[in-house]
């Protein structure tokens, strides 16, 4: 049986452009702007979950079992990459 994938909310503790981060996160990944205006990160490093920066600022990860076992180190990439800190929050 296939665990499901849960999804975690997080915010961030300033502002942040997916734009200028652009350079950044296409270095660790593919980064593709959606119809929305929401921009989904996939990152080269296949236990780093997708993510999904939403345009009302919150972050979502699709974070499936063998993401969570590197859970915390993504999150520190990933806040380093945004040069914010990241705080869950629920949806």
């Amino acid at each position: 049986m296939t665990a499901r994938a849960t999804t975690l909310y997080y915010i961030t503790d300033g502002t942040f452009s997916v734009e200028d981060s652009r350079g950044t996160l296409e270095r660790q990944g593919d980064l593709m702007i959606l119809p929305g205006g929401d921009a989904k990160f996939v990152p080269d490093d296949p236990t780093f979950p997708a993510t999904v920066f939403r345009r009302d600022g919150v972050i979502e990860l699709r974070v499936g079992r063998q993401g969570q076992l590197r859970l915390d180190e993504y999150l520190k990439s990933l806040a380093r990459w945004l040069r914010v800190n990241l705080q869950q929050k629920q949806e």
